[in-house]
């Protein structure tokens, strides 16, 4: 009886331990290795402003989710690298969801609270002062967080989901002034999201 009573203990700390899912050191925050040189060249030329980046979250204790710095390029129509954006993926450990809106139907009150709370919370992190580039011209800036499965466990596992919104320097420059609200720089911006392990999709912020 003892000898089942401590497999069945196991099995539940086993089904409640689970990946972090966050880099979890400078290796895995930079994206250092580009097979397009075009790409590989931005980088470099942006390395030194990418680290301060990197340290103004870190020293915040903000998490980055892998490859969470990286330089990547917008194409056009026909494939062609238009514009150069840095991206910026953070997975802040303090995003968490309770058992209602992790749901995977609520995904919308999710979203929601990413919008109206989240991205204008760590946005802010930055200084005018991070957006020193050359030959950049705007910002993919993403957050992770996850989704539980509370049938399972409340604090790991699940799955992980995320927002992306894509801005101008411009517009993250009036976001840090204060000029423009982040709400209004997204209502005119592309953002994209995945929920319950589905592929990414445009949203839309128009209302």
């Amino acid at each position: 009886m003892k000898k089942l009573i401590g497999i069945l203990v196991g099995l539940v700390l086993l089904s409640c331990t689970g990946p972090i899912q966050v880099a979890k050191n400078e290796s895995e925050v930079f994206k250092t290795n580009y097979e397009d040189p075009d790409l590989a060249r931005v980088y470099k030329m942006n390395e030194g402003a990418l680290r301060n980046i990197y340290f103004r979250y870190k020293n915040a204790g903000v998490d980055f989710y892998y490859d969470g710095i990286a330089v990547i390029g917008l194409k056009d129509f026909s494939g062609k690298i238009q514009d150069h954006y840095v991206s910026i993926k953070i997975r802040p450990a303090e995003i968490v969801f309770d058992r209602a809106a992790s749901e995977p139907d609520n995904w919308q009150q999710r979203l929601t609270r990413i919008m109206q709370k989240e991205f204008p919370k760590y946005i802010r992190y930055l200084k005018k002062s991070d957006l020193q580039f050359e030959d950049i011209e705007g910002l993919a800036f993403g957050i992770y967080w996850p989704r539980r499965d509370y049938t399972q466990c409340d604090k790991y596992g699940g799955c992980i989901e995320y927002a992306i919104v894509y801005l101008s320097e411009q517009d993250v420059i009036d976001i840090l002034d204060g000029s423009k609200s982040f709400t209004d720089v997204a209502k005119g911006s592309k953002v994209v999201a995945s929920f319950n392990l589905q592929p990414a999709q445009t949203i839309e912020t128009d209302d």
